[in-house]
């Protein structure tokens, strides 16, 4: 594969020469192009010797010197976005973001990027509290909303010698995306995917409510990773403070079980795959006080529940052949038992369960990802990861999943 690596200048540049010496290693060809500043975190010698080929840095260079470049596209950004099968952005300044996101092209590295039709990963790294900075944030948001796949940086010790999110991915996450087969050759493309993502409440007055902890994360990466893969995908979900990705082909945001239950089975039947991420209420109060409960009124508060709707099971029961159904279980006890047990009673295709107890589950950055499914009498674990990560590894399974011959009657 030609890999193009834009380099800007933060203290991660030092990591770069060894991804190349990997990447190399793996037998893709490998050009640098960099920022001016990035010269004072790595040389170009180095950079050079590693690629064996001349790094690239000025906008105003002229014609390539290189042949490969110089015949098809005699001028040089363009050449380099040409020749450019993937690209990827590390480390990614806060600088060099703002740039790429306000189309500034005002040097070679946010003008190649720009230029190029192709792939671009770009891998932030910087401070926390810049990471965390509206306008950051606000940028990168706008990237992903145009196709780029942001790879979420990692936690640990920065060199400012601060502890917190900002670190350049390690070595084996920046291959393991680059070498991420292309959207066009996915199964998933052009498939139409409904994910529900997030918690659901249910209200016993006017002012209060039970819900559950989930952030609805591993949803909204699992819609952000298949939509990168060309699918078609629908995003029903609960209250969270996530912010939607913008290149999903639908989006409902619900509060309630019984509006998730509506808008699922009412989308489902046109759907080629349902995934049933959201954390669904299972049971529903009795009754709704239609005014505040005062505690003055009262010295106890006794509530009568009845089960809320089983989302899976409805669209179970309304599939056609070839739909797939994937549902996940959170479980605090006997995972196996219980997600075995949930895979035969909702009538589904596999699921995914994860353990939630005092020390881990909903809201942990990490998690850790059980796949049981109809053809496997043994679970495919995934993780402990990142929940981004855990997205990306469930979706790269899920691909080779639904292409086994013995899923011959929901294969898409």
């Amino acid at each position: 594969m030609k890999i193009l690596i834009c380099v800007s200048g933060g203290i991660a540049a030092y990591k770069i020469p060894d991804l190349i010496r990997e990447l190399t290693k793996r037998n893709h060809e490998v050009r640098v192009c960099r920022t001016q500043a990035a010269s004072h975190f790595v040389t170009d010698l180095v950079l050079e010797t590693l690629s064996n080929h001349k790094v690239y840095s000025s906008l105003l260079n002229g014609l390539p010197s290189e042949e490969t470049l110089r015949s098809d596209y005699p001028i040089e950004h363009i050449a380099l976005a040409k020749w450019a099968e993937k690209i990827l952005v590390a480390p990614a300044t806060a600088a060099t973001l703002s740039k790429l996101a306000c189309g500034s092209c005002d040097d070679l590295v946010s003008t190649v990027v720009t230029a190029h039709t192709g792939p671009v990963l770009i891998a932030p790294s910087m401070n926390t509290a810049m990471l965390n900075h509206p306008a950051v944030k606000e940028n990168l948001e706008k990237l992903r909303g145009w196709g780029y796949e942001i790879l979420e940086p990692d936690s640990g010790s920065l060199a400012c010698g601060e502890e917190g999110a900002g670190r350049l991915p390690d070595l084996t996450r920046l291959v393991n995306h680059l070498e991420a087969p292309a959207p066009s050759s996915s199964p998933f493309s052009n498939k139409r995917v409904l994910i529900t993502a997030g918690p659901t409440r249910v209200f016993i007055d006017p002012f209060r409510f039970l819900s559950n902890p989930s952030t609805g994360k591993i949803g909204f990466e699992l819609a952000r990773e298949l939509s990168r893969l060309g699918a078609k995908v629908t995003l029903v979900h609960g209250p969270t403070s996530l912010k939607v990705p913008r290149s999903l082909h639908q989006v409902f945001s619900i509060t309630t079980p019984e509006e998730m239950n509506e808008t699922v089975t009412r989308l489902f039947p046109d759907q080629d795959v349902l995934i049933s991420a959201a954390a669904v209420s299972d049971w529903i109060p009795l009754k709704r006080e239609p005014a505040k409960i005062k505690k003055e009124t009262q010295s106890e508060l006794l509530l009568k529940f009845k089960k809320g709707p089983d989302i899976l099971r409805n669209c179970s029961d309304l599939k056609k052949t070839g739909q797939i159904l994937i549902g996940f279980a959170a479980e605090s006890d006997q995972l196996e038992k219980n997600a075995l047990k949930k895979l035969i009673s909702k009538g589904v295709h596999a699921i995914v369960a994860n353990t939630v107890s005092e020390t881990q589950g909903f809201g942990d950055q990490e998690s850790e990802l059980s796949f049981f499914s109809i053809n496997h009498s043994t679970p495919f674990k995934i993780g402990p990861a990142p929940k981004e990560t855990l997205a990306k590894n469930l979706v790269h399974h899920l691909e080779s999943w639904i292409n086994e011959p013995i899923h011959g009657q929901i294969s898409l």
